[in-house]
């Protein structure tokens, strides 16, 4: 990889890593699902299984993973905390029709955990905006599927 292309694998890996251990599972879990098409009930160390499928030698199969994985943290993200009220009144209900030690303390740390997401959203599209973008990704590909040295494609947008 050249100075100018930056590593989009292992800027998606720093942010799984840096994700609350609050929500990490839950993140991890559906982007195995959703990305990598794996069982979660199976699921062993997700984010190690993540970061061997993200930085894999393979150039096709990694930019694939690399794709599947931003696709998946978009959805995962913005639902998560677009859905928070919903999930909120559902718990709630929930709560009251079967009240137990467990789903007391699963509400209690509600609130919490949506900050975490807000935060996680927030800071993903904050990557998105300015390191994974689509001019990037395009950059990426070409860096890592063509000859080395190779000169890097205008990645304007046409009309722009």
């Amino acid at each position: 990889m050249n100075e100018q292309t930056p590593d989009l694998a292992g800027a998606i890996v720093q942010f799984l890593e840096s994700l609350p251990k609050t929500i990490s599972g839950h993140i991890l879990l559906f982007v195995l699902m959703y990305a990598e098409n794996e069982d979660i009930f199976t699921a062993d160390e997700p984010l190690s299984r993540l970061r061997a499928t993200l930085l894999q030698e393979n150039d096709l199969k990694r930019m694939g993973a690399i794709l599947r994985t931003i696709a998946a943290l978009d959805h995962i993200l913005w639902r998560t905390v677009a859905t928070a009220p919903l999930t909120k009144i559902v718990s709630e209900r929930v709560a009251s029709e079967a009240p137990s030690k467990e789903i007391a303390g699963l509400l209690a740390g509600e609130p919490l955990r949506a900050k975490h997401f807000e935060r996680a959203l927030a800071d993903w599209d904050r990557l998105r905006s300015n390191l994974i973008t689509r001019e990037n990704l395009v950059a990426y590909e070409h860096t890592r599927s063509g000859p080395p040295n190779r000169e890097q494609p205008n990645t304007t947008p046409p009309g722009q």
